[in-house]
């Protein structure tokens, strides 16, 4: 416990420390880097274990495809571009590995979630930057992302009875839920006061309440694919917190949410 704690203070300071003193463009070469590191992790736990597989190209693709998301000019339709020349060039990839066409099917299949759930959903990070206000609206989904699952940790196991998906993250209950919902909102009002006025009550409301319900959805599908394949961890980075997928994998699925709900629907 104390190695996890000490491990996440660590973490949060060096958010915090990129996300004020680094531009637009390092950081999302900071981003890129770590969408290499987490399709790395998820395809080496995902993918079929079968020589004509390629790891490489799936991260190369992943990586690949969350750069034309985030250095794309905004009136570029990067996303529409994007996805089926990325599925295109899986598709293209296997037609040329000699191998028994009885397992191309599960490649393309798990390649293609690699390439996608990393490269795609990470890329809105890079998005939420550059929207007017950039810097707070990072720091309010990094917030209330992480703050969701302190508050699900702490309630789960004070007051936790009822299992939310005891089949796949057994330890996780409705009661936590509620707690992480609750500490998220709570963040984003520290947010509000702390980073930027500009940030009005009803966002508070709306991405607090949204991560709390969002994160620990990111959180049940990456539990999702560990029982699929037998694996406890997608790998031992992080110190008392396991692998990199292990750590930020709420926030795959609250960054597009947040992004869409401040640059259209605010």
């Amino acid at each position: 416990m104390l190695t996890r704690i000490a491990t996440g203070l660590l973490l949060a300071a060096t958010v915090i420390l990129l996300i004020l003193y680094l531009p637009p463009f390092p950081l999302k070469l900071a981003i890129a880097a770590i969408v290499a590191l987490a399709a790395y992790e998820c395809g080496r736990m995902i993918l079929p274990p079968h020589p004509t597989t390629s790891l490489a190209w799936a991260v190369t693709l992943g990586t690949a495809l969350s750069a034309a998301v985030m250095f794309t000019p905004h009136d570029f339709p990067s996303l529409a571009l994007a996805l089926p020349l990325s599925l295109m060039l899986v598709f293209l990839f296997y037609m040329f590995r000699r191998g028994p066409l009885e397992v191309v099917l599960s490649q393309i299949a798990m390649t293609f979630l690699t390439v996608v759930y990393t490269g795609l959903l990470l890329s809105f990070l890079g998005l939420i930057r550059d929207l007017p206000n950039g810097s707070a609206w990072l720091f309010l989904v990094l917030a209330t992302t992480f703050a969701a699952d302190t508050g699900a940790y702490i309630a789960g196991h004070l007051l936790g009875r009822h299992k939310l998906a005891p089949h796949i993250s057994p330890g996780k209950t409705v009661e936590g839920l509620l707690g992480g919902i609750l500490l998220s909102f709570i963040a984003a009002l520290i947010c509000k006061y702390i980073i930027s006025q500009d940030i009005l009550f009803n966002d508070c409301l709306w991405v607090g309440i949204g991560s709390g319900l969002i994160g620990p959805l990111g959180d049940l599908s990456e539990s999702l694919l560990k029982r699929s394949v037998g694996v406890k961890d997608s790998g031992n980075l992080i110190p008392g917190h396991g692998g990199l997928l292990d750590r930020i994998d709420a926030l795959l699925f609250t960054s597009p949410v947040v992004y869409y709900y401040a640059a259209y629907l605010r």
